[in-house]
């Protein structure tokens, strides 16, 4: 699914109803990642630069188009119980290796203002497992961007 999404976006023309099929993925995985940010009660500059990166980036979109998955990803993360809901989503469409990018895009935004908070460190406990991804696969994750930061 995440290898289609990526070829359906990197298409001159797409098809709308491509698109539609693939919301609710890039809604979910939106949510998720405001779940992170918000974790430790504070979405600030920096993590939602962070979140603007890793959207236009991953899923090629215009910057206007980040904000508005944003948006909808910051409506439905307030709207949830819980991560289970998008979880569930990104489990069914992405294999482990695409869930793997999930929880790295994760650490990105936890790491984005150069600290991680204890609500930030437990929130990615918590969503490792439910993606499937090791702890010490995290660790590593966490290890290559502070590096890449130069921390």
């Amino acid at each position: 699914m995440w290898d289609k999404i990526k070829s359906l976006l990197n298409k001159d023309h797409i098809d709308a109803a491509d698109l539609e099929k693939d919301q609710e993925l890039k809604t979910a995985i939106a949510a998720l990642l405001v779940e992170v940010a918000s974790s430790d009660d504070s979405f600030g500059p920096s993590e939602k630069e962070q979140l603007m990166d890793i959207l236009k980036d991953h899923f090629s979109l215009k910057h206007r188009e980040a904000e508005d998955l944003i948006q909808e990803g910051m409506k439905e993360h307030s709207d949830a119980v819980d991560l289970h809901k998008f979880v569930r989503v990104i489990n069914a469409d992405l294999d482990h290796e695409k869930r793997k990018d999930i929880l790295y895009f994760a650490w990105q935004i936890v790491l984005a203002d150069g600290e991680i908070h204890e609500f930030e460190d437990h929130m990615i406990r918590k969503l490792g497992p439910l993606l499937g991804i090791s702890r010490q696969d995290s660790i590593s994750m966490r290890e290559r961007i502070q590096s890449e930061r130069g921390r």
